[in-house]
């Protein structure tokens, strides 16, 4: 009823009143009644409160209960997971980085507190099918102070004046014995050859697998992430490079191309 009253009062107004030029202060207040006409017509007025409404009372039930269900099971199995993770489990294994010997590099007050980066002695080892059955790499990892910063090997260093250098990479208290260096790499004793490398605390922006800092060039920035001794690899006018080198020797004193540092490094 109101809403056709107020149409009749607006059809009822003189045209030249509709028309006016909107500089005119009638044609203003006419274009503001047209607008609370049109609120009231389409939205109407606000229902009032009705203390006595109650809302419907009868076939009310839960709905999605075996969805309820699976979410309250799967709940009580994260919880109980947590539960036996934490008293059977070793938080300092999330943390720290561990050598072949199960010992953690890094923590305080412990033989390693000064070596908390991981090493492994031959990387190219690392390419090997075995580490997706074994989860880890098949070489003798140690913990270091430091990651090498040159290329070596053992057969070049063996009585080289560069050996006191390389033997900071062996199984702590090795030193040069009537062992030959067939026995030794046998042994594990010492890595057969040292890469430039830099503990990957970082993880390139540009990298697209985890935990390596590879395919990248030099102004990429990196993230925090592990504690562990990889190839520094830094592509150079579109060529793989490490220390800026392309080629390197491994143990057997065989040219290798960085590219195979590459694929045991992913």
């Amino acid at each position: 009823m109101r809403c056709n009253l107020l149409a009749m009062w607006v059809e009822l107004q003189p045209p030249g009143l509709k028309q006016s030029e909107a500089t005119s202060g009638t044609a203003q207040w006419y274009s503001l009644l047209l607008q609370y006409a049109m609120q009231i017509c389409l939205y109407g007025e606000p229902r009032k409160f009705d203390p006595n409404f109650r809302g419907p009372v009868q076939n009310r039930s839960c709905t999605d209960v075996v969805c309820c269900v699976i979410f309250i099971v799967v709940i009580i199995g994260y919880i109980a997971l947590g539960t036996v993770a934490w008293i059977n489990g070793d938080p300092r294994k999330v943390v720290y980085p561990t050598d072949s010997h199960g010992q953690f590099c890094g923590p305080q007050n412990t033989p390693n507190a000064n070596k908390s980066i991981l090493f492994y002695f031959n990387m190219l080892k690392c390419a090997n099918p075995a580490v997706l059955i074994n989860l880890q790499c098949p070489t003798t990892q140690l913990c270091v102070s430091k990651c090498p910063d040159r290329f070596a090997t053992l057969l070049d260093s063996w009585s080289a004046s560069d050996w006191n250098y390389y033997k900071q990479f062996c199984k702590p208290g090795f030193e040069l014995s009537s062992k030959s260096i067939l026995e030794v790499i046998r042994d594990e004793d010492c890595p057969s050859m040292i890469v430039p490398s830099r503990p990957c605390e970082y993880i390139r922006i540009t990298v697209t697998t985890t935990a390596h800092c590879l395919f990248a060039g030099p102004l990429n920035k990196c993230v925090s992430v592990l504690q562990r001794c990889f190839p520094d690899f830094i592509t150079r006018n579109g060529s793989l490079t490490v220390a800026n080198e392309t080629i390197f020797k491994d143990g057997n004193n065989n040219k290798r191309s960085v590219s195979d540092l590459k694929d045991a490094a992913k």
